[in-house]
């Protein structure tokens, strides 16, 4: 068994080393900001201002490091940005999957690593001791881990829970003032009178402004916070789920139809496009594992994509397998990112 495990953490991490991030492309900067020397991954700061940067002038990336920061050259200098000042391009998109694809594998190699602990735990303990007595053990490794994490823990959950107190005046606030978008204030003619208010609109107010979730909870071994949300249908054949583990946030799309499979192959990765009214589009890649049957996708939701897809409602949504696409035209929760991001920001 163990003999595995080393196989395992021997080919991760060949693969892992033999990615490169270093690269030359050209692109320009969206709007005007400030361009910084240093970035700290832990804090996630930029500090050290070098200069100012103006809407459409050149940059070349570098490198991205995670978190939507990249690396770039402006000018004569190096430094750090956030993707949002970034013009994306097919080439930047690819340099941000071959990153997930690496984060991917480091998950893999680190859950290989934690098997692997406990299973030298099994081994050195299967000589002296019966079933019971090594799950025992197994069980008061565990409890070590956690008591070293318990006043992390208990930091997590009371953040958990002055998140969730503000989620609630979050939710009254908004139901007191629906009508602050002009997405909600259509829904808001449409569907509430002036004289009355019926049981069924009272009813979608609450369900638009509430979180449903399926997870929401601290991880105390790998330290991170977990969010997942419930489905929410967009139509009969389409429902999305959002998904968030420590600052790594995913969207799945799942689609009652054989559209192939998922695929996460550059050369023929799947993608789901979301049309908007407003005539924009924001298209996701698929990351996670290949998927055949009804369409089943998993792909990254960049910080960027929150302020596009909460300007507007759905207009329509196409979705693309290894061998086929399908756009869903009737969509009957358009207003779905307006109201659900915000669950796991």
């Amino acid at each position: 068994m163990s003999k595995y495990f080393y196989s395992i953490l021997f080919y991760l991490s060949v693969i892992l080393n033999s990615f490169s991030q270093e690269v030359n492309i050209p692109t320009e900067f969206s709007y005007e900001g400030v361009f910084y020397k240093t970035y700290d991954k832990a804090t996630r700061t930029f500090t050290g201002k070098i200069t100012e940067f103006k809407s459409e002038e050149p940059c070349t990336v570098i490198e991205y490091l995670g978190k939507d920061v990249f690396k770039i050259k402006y000018k004569d200098w190096l430094g750090y940005v956030d993707s949002e000042h970034l013009v994306f391009n097919e080439e930047m998109s690819n340099l941000f999957y071959d990153f997930q694809e690496k984060e991917r594998l480091k998950l893999l190699q680190h859950n290989a690593e934690r098997q692997k602990r406990i299973q030298e735990i099994v081994n050195k303990n299967s000589e002296q001791f019966n079933e019971t007595e090594v799950q025992d053990t197994i069980i008061k490794f565990r409890e070590s881990e956690n008591l070293q994490l318990e006043a992390e823990s208990s930091l997590a959950k009371k953040q958990q829970l002055e998140h969730i107190e503000k989620t609630k005046q979050k939710s009254v606030s908004k139901t007191q003032n629906l009508g602050t978008t002009t997405a909600k204030k259509t829904l808001i003619v449409k569907e509430i009178s002036n004289d009355s208010v019926s049981k069924e609109s009272l009813e979608l107010i609450k369900f638009r402004n509430t979180c449903h979730y399926t997870m929401n909870e601290y991880d105390v071994i790998d330290r991170v916070k977990i969010v997942r949300t419930e489905p929410y249908k967009i139509n009969d054949n389409v429902s999305i789920e959002l998904f968030k583990r420590g600052n790594s946030i995913n969207i799945f799309f799942y689609l009652k139809a054989d559209l192939g499979c998922s695929s996460y192959l550059p050369s023929n990765r799947s993608s789901v496009t979301v049309k908007l009214e407003n005539n924009q589009s924001i298209t996701f890649y698929h990351t996670w594992e290949m998927n055949c049957g009804d369409f089943a996708f998993k792909g990254p939701l960049l910080k960027t994509h929150f302020a596009l897809l909460q300007k507007s409602p759905i207009k329509s949504i196409v979705l693309r397998g290894s061998k086929k696409s399908q756009e869903e035209t009737n969509i009957n929760y358009k207003e779905f990112f307006i109201d659900k991001l915000s669950c796991i920001e």
